[in-house]
């Protein structure tokens, strides 16, 4: 299949008005053949060629700086020198590398003439040329799949201590089924020695560079890389460029992707592109792991795709049509630039934009007194608060500011929670002032989210759309708040808990149409003191892949069809909380998973109480289980576990069954009063009955039928309406 350039190709070389040193389409370069120019780089030209023996294509990267990259920046500068430094140093790295969304080099040739590297050519088309003829085509999902195999690829990058320096839309090519490649690595060098010297000179274009990238201090890592990424994303989801980091640095605003891509992408995974540009690199995720898993909680993906890789299947992208392909005609993206770092500290890399942000103990308050000149100059001088003087005391009032409060109104440090989020520091704690916030919360650092009052109803987190709150700390806590999700506002649930330790207490969910609570991808949440309200007919709670959640104290209530529902792999402690009137099952546990459940109070539900099935193992003790629509407990498909001390009464179907291969182990429980059997026993049911007081019921005391064989040991069976042990032909009943 011919690519989408090589079909232009005579149109593409020589380009009228450009550098007259361009190979003409035939020219020869050792061996191959030129057909056409693909792209110009700062220090070099990417020619499609071919092999003239075998006519296996290639891209050819022949050195040919741009006449501006030979300017000298100083006295001392050599830029030719330099441009050619860069450039064996590109092809240094390339052979160092081997990923799939990475360009591959060939072969690299070191002639003192024109030195130039041979690289694999890829199908397909710039991510620039595409936002330019397609923007409408870039939402969440599209970009979901774009950044995710590119965070792998910086994954792969950061582990051999490179930076790339220079991701921009141009230099990510998109093959035809989507997939990314990163090319042109002419900027990238290793990480910063350990003494935090950089480069005199650095290498980036104006958008998409990170402040660190502009100073002499500029403290680079993982999350320089991670700001270019976040800005492609921020250009293609609100089409609109990113501003240089210089002019925000300075104070200009830059619109936050949460405002401008509101219809495209959903408030967690704009947040995520927000969390990625700003200005201070500690307030930045800090690896490429870090971002990505943020936006697979945006995504609400399960947690073996929490690690940064091409697991979403690619989606063929639409080629620009003729006269917007990476033909070397202008775009949106400026050019990679080559500019000598200013001077400067790391500690004014950290200062955000406070203006309208922060009010730092009452300062802007203090801004109308009239106050001396002659003393406000002395003041300044003595406290040497001029340049980057100034930065450095905003810079230690944030690093040293652990209380937040934030207020609508204007009375406290910020107007929104996200704000906050953006610039206190990890362990602050932020208090919220009475009032409602539509905002969706993404929580990446250990924070305290408190309110003020003591009542949650006068603190409400109620978004237009997505989730109330996304949480992937490892520690934290939230208190005292109402979540509330209503009808339409897309993603998973209300609460959306992705590996994280977070406590979430003292606080009401309220949901409609979506889950309140969503857990999974690990992580050991507790949830302590709740009330939560579902409407809509799906399940309140759901623990999954592995959570170790512990629930606690809460009551679940509403028109939901499952008050809980626990699966694959997860283990949660559920102690003491009431879940009542289900329109189905009160709870499920079921595909393997297990954990402890403890003094609970399941009543009055639709279906039966507790289902347990698919070779699930949980324990359950203490727990009254009481006046459900159909059994107590229906333990099916394998399922074992045990049953402890528990109050099973007057469910309209039998107290306990036990079916499809189950064995659970049921010891002193009270099985009393129910409108069926106290136990039935059904296909090939086994486990062990022992110390059980079965009485009372409507139907057999033990009704075990012949495929059944289960120990009975030394139970207290009596008083029920039928024969207290029938062992036989039974009916089945339903879950």
């Amino acid at each position: 299949m011919p690519t989408s350039y090589e079909a232009d190709a005579g149109a593409l070389s020589p380009f009228p008005g450009r550098d007259p040193r361009d190979l003409a389409p035939g020219s020869d370069v050792d061996g191959f053949q030129i057909l056409g120019i693909l792209g110009r780089g700062l220090y070099g030209v990417t020619y499609l060629a071919k092999e003239a023996t075998q006519g296996a294509k290639a891209a050819i990267k022949l050195f040919q700086p741009d006449p501006g990259s030979l300017k000298p920046l100083a006295a001392d500068d050599d830029p030719g020198a330099s441009a050619l430094a860069a450039f064996r140093r590109e092809a240094a790295i390339l052979g160092r590398l081997d990923h799939p969304n990475i360009a591959r080099c060939r072969d690299f040739h070191d002639s003192r003439e024109r030195p130039y590297i041979v690289l694999e050519p890829e199908e397909g088309h710039s991510l620039a040329a595409a936002l330019l003829a397609v923007p409408e085509a870039f939402n969440e999902d599209r970009l979901h799949r774009i950044l995710m195999p590119l965070l792998d690829a910086l994954t792969h990058l950061h582990a051999k201590a490179i930076l790339h320096r220079d991701i921009k839309p141009s230099n990510i090519h998109l093959r035809p089924d989507g997939s990314p490649v990163l090319l042109d690595f002419g900027a990238a060098g290793e990480l910063m020695d350990s003494d935090g010297k950089a480069d005199a000179f650095s290498y980036l274009t104006p958008g998409f560079a990170a402040p660190e990238q502009y100073q002499d201090a500029g403290p680079e890592g993982p999350w320089t890389d991670i700001y270019g990424l976040a800005a492609v994303a921020y250009r293609a989801v609100t089409g609109k460029m990113p501003p240089d980091a210089r002019d925000r640095l300075k104070g200009a605003k830059m619109l936050p992707a949460r405002k401008l891509g509101a219809s495209r992408a959903s408030p967690a995974f704009l947040a995520a592109v927000d969390w990625g540009l700003a200005l201070a690199p500690n307030k930045r995720p800090q690896s490429a792991q870090d971002w990505a898993k943020a936006l697979v909680a945006a995504a609400g993906q399960p947690a073996d795709q929490s690690k940064p890789q091409a697991t979403a299947q690619p989606e063929p992208v639409e080629a620009p049509e003729a006269g917007k392909l990476d033909d070397g005609k202008p775009d949106d993206v400026p050019p990679t630039q080559r500019i000598k770092r200013a001077p400067g500290t790391a500690e004014t890399f950290y200062v955000e934009n406070l203006r309208g942000q922060v009010t730092a103990s009452g300062a802007a308050r203090r801004r109308t007194r009239r106050t001396p000149v002659g003393l406000i100059l002395g003041i300044l001088f003595i406290l040497g608060l001029t340049g980057g003087g100034w930065a450095y005391w905003q810079w230690t009032v944030l690093q040293n500011k652990t209380e937040w409060t934030v207020d609508p109104a204007g009375q406290g440090d910020t107007t929104t929670i996200e704000a906050a989020l953006t610039q206190a520091k990890d362990g602050s704690t932020i208090r919220i002032q009475p009032g409602t916030y539509e905002e969706s919360l993404v929580l990446t650092r250990p924070m305290t989210i408190q309110a003020v009052s003591a009542d949650p109803a006068d603190t409400v987190i109620a978004p237009s759309s997505g989730a109330c709150l996304t949480a992937t700390a490892e520690a934290g806590k939230l208190q005292g708040l109402t979540l509330r999700k209503a009808a339409g506002g897309g993603g998973e649930g209300c609460v959306l808990l992705v590996g994280s330790d977070l406590t979430l207490s003292n606080s009401v969910i309220e949901s409609e149409g979506t889950p309140a609570v969503i857990l999974h991808s690990g992580g050991a949440a507790t949830l302590q003191d709740l009330e939560i309200k579902v409407l809509g007919g799906v399940p309140a709670i759901i623990v999954s892949n592995g959570a170790r959640t512990r629930l606690s104290d809460s009551s679940i209530s509403g028109e939901v069809a499952f008050g809980l529902l626990v699966r694959r792999g997860a283990e949660p402690e559920v102690i003491g909380n009431e879940i009542r009137g289900t329109t189905r099952a009160g709870m499920i546990v079921e595909a393997g998973a297990g954990g402890r459940y403890e003094g609970n109070q399941i009543l009055e539900n639709g279906g039966s109480g507790i289902v347990i099935r698919g070779g699930s193992r949980p324990v359950l003790a203490k727990n009254r289980i009481e006046a459900n629509g159909e059994a107590g407990v229906f333990i099916d498909e394998g399922a074992r576990g045990e049953l402890d001390s528990n109050i099973v009464a007057r469910n309209k179907g039998s107290g306990i069954i036990i079916a499809g291969g189950a064995s659970p182990q049921l010891r002193n429980n009270q099985v009393e009063g129910n409108e069926e059997h106290g136990v039935l026993l059904l296909e090939r049911a086994g486990g062990r009955l022992e110390g059980n007081r079965v009485k009372s019921n409507k139907g057999h005391g033990l009704a075990i039928s012949i495929e059944a064989s289960p120990d009975l040991v030394e139970n207290e069976v009596a008083e029920n309406a039928k024969d207290q042990v029938k062992k036989g032909k039974v009916e089945a009943e339903a879950k």
